[in-house]
């Protein structure tokens, strides 16, 4: 069993660790991506955090922009294809995920708790914009947010960050600095403070996945089913 797992590890590690030519075009896609981010925050701090219809339209472009440049700057023809068992895992580790995610973030409430009511009121504020939408009480809006959160996100942001991100940074820096630095970009986009770490430890568990399986469509899955729990966890106290 070891074996095997060293295995796939090992076979995961060659393909981040991919030809010369893909990995200029894949550090050409994540340049590109980066840089049409901070063009898409800059624009948001123009947009009253009241008008959830300019912001909710810079998610979707947002959103876009993962979905291109990952898709473009992953090397495909080193990725696994999409099976039964990946998706199988992918519902295993979803579900680990979103506990994880649970148990990280209770940690983090607990802790902003002994420093006083404000670290909490802090957290309480930094609600995402998809919480503001859900809290509208809107059906159209709680259909956006799932196809946003639950189908738009885990894709396109797991071709970005894990399939062409995480891959140029291992193949620059290592498996343990790559895995790190791109777990902490993946958190710092996100534009969170209290829910910085939260993101990170995601990040981290997802990188993971991809590294030691050599398969992004198991870390899409797993994504999207950790969403789907939280998106219908937060529904159901609305």
């Amino acid at each position: 069993m070891s074996g095997s797992i060293k295995q796939r590890g090992a076979m995961a590690l060659l393909f981040f660790r991919g030809g010369t030519a893909v990995g200029r075009k894949g550090r050409r896609w994540v340049v590109a991506g980066l840089v049409s981010w901070l063009g898409i925050a800059f624009l948001s701090l123009t947009v009253s955090s009241e008008r959830l219809g300019p912001y909710l339209l810079l998610i979707i472009l947002q959103q876009l922009v993962f979905l291109a440049c990952g898709g473009l700057g992953t090397d495909w023809s080193r990725l696994a294809r999409p099976s039964l068992k990946g998706a199988a895992q992918g519902i295993f580790l979803g579900i680990g995920l979103y506990i994880t995610n649970a148990f990280t973030m209770s940690t983090l409430v607990r802790l902003l708790d002994s420093l006083g009511g404000w670290a909490l009121r802090l957290a309480a504020e930094e609600r995402s914009l998809m919480e503001s939408l859900l809290m509208s009480g809107s059906p159209r809006a709680a259909l956006l947010v799932f196809v946003l959160v639950v189908l738009a996100a885990p894709l396109g942001e797991e071709l970005f960050f894990r399939g062409a991100l995480l891959a140029e940074l291992v193949a620059v820096l290592g498996r343990r600095k790559g895995l790190a630095l791109a777990a902490l970009v993946f958190a710092a986009l996100h534009l969170y403070v209290i829910q910085f770490i939260p993101v990170f430890v995601a990040g981290l568990y997802l990188g993971l996945i991809v590294l030691l399986t050599g398969n992004l469509f198991t870390a899409v899955v797993a994504h999207g089913l950790a969403n789907a729990l939280t998106f219908f966890a937060m529904l159901s106290t609305l």
